[in-house]
């Protein structure tokens, strides 16, 4: 029935978290070089055993390990880029979490969490300090962040066998930059209510979330460097009920 397809009903998918989470030093230690999300596979070889040592240097992470892998929250936490290309797109679960902390992070794919959480986040890592623009966030032409509700339709003129998850509520979606943040052409960031037409034809309503994005002031060896804020997307906070909120801070 309905209360057990409701999201505050539904189990959660496993939780995957990657790197150090709580690094000690003032200058974050995550212990991974880098993310690169990917459509493809990368086995280790069939020689490969309990003695054997993992490959060095970025981490290749198969975009199917969010829709075949059963984890509904990821956390990932480097010293280096994260990077979801163009032809990646990674669906949880509604209710679901994606988490980034990282030097750098740019995000040209698309990354779903209805109803959930999507949170990008830059810091001052381990290594060569390099440039501002190192720890910078961009979300690329065309990239989308959907932390919408959902829209489902039970209506007896529709179908005689409701099903789906009944999430109307947006959800949250947090990026803070040490540096600049860049929202690129055509890019979207979605936080829009749902709605659930129920089976006696009547709206129950969802409201929109929350979009907050942050730009920072970066100092490398003694040298301040403002961060700029380019909004070259578009924000969603539409509803049926109570619109969203956005808060803008550089």
């Amino acid at each position: 029935g309905p209360n057990q397809r409701d999201i505050t009903s539904v189990p959660l998918g496993g939780k995957l978290v990657i790197g150090d989470p709580a690094p000690t030093s003032v200058i974050a230690d995550y212990k991974i070089a880098g993310f690169d999300f990917s459509n493809a596979r990368n086995p280790l070889p069939a020689t490969f055993d309990a003695s054997g040592a993992l490959q060095a240097g970025t981490v290749a992470i198969p975009a199917d390990i969010v829709s075949q892998g059963g984890f509904s929250r990821i956390s990932l936490f480097t010293n280096g880029t994260v990077n979801v290309p163009a032809d990646v797109s990674l669906a949880l679960a509604p209710g679901g979490s994606f988490s980034v902390n990282a030097r750098h992070i740019n995000i040209a794919g698309d990354i779903s969490a209805p109803s959930g959480t999507i949170g990008l986040t830059t810091t001052l890592t381990q290594g060569a300090l390099g440039q501002p623009q190192d720890y910078s966030i961009v979300l690329a032409p065309g990239a989308h962040l959907n932390a919408g509700g959902l829209w489902t339709n039970d209506s007896r003129k529709v179908t005689e066998t409701p099903g789906g998850v009944i999430s109307t509520q947006g959800g949250k979606v947090t990026i803070s930059s040490t540096y600049d943040l860049t929202l690129g052409a055509n890019s979207t960031i979605d936080v829009s209510g749902g709605g659930w037409m129920q089976s006696n034809d009547k709206i129950k309503s969802g409201e929109a979330g929350s979009s907050s994005l942050e730009s920072g002031n970066t100092t490398l060896n003694g040298v301040p460097s403002p961060g700029d804020l380019a909004l070259g997307g578009t924000l969603n906070g539409y509803a049926l009920g109570k619109g969203g909120s956005l808060s803008l801070k550089t």
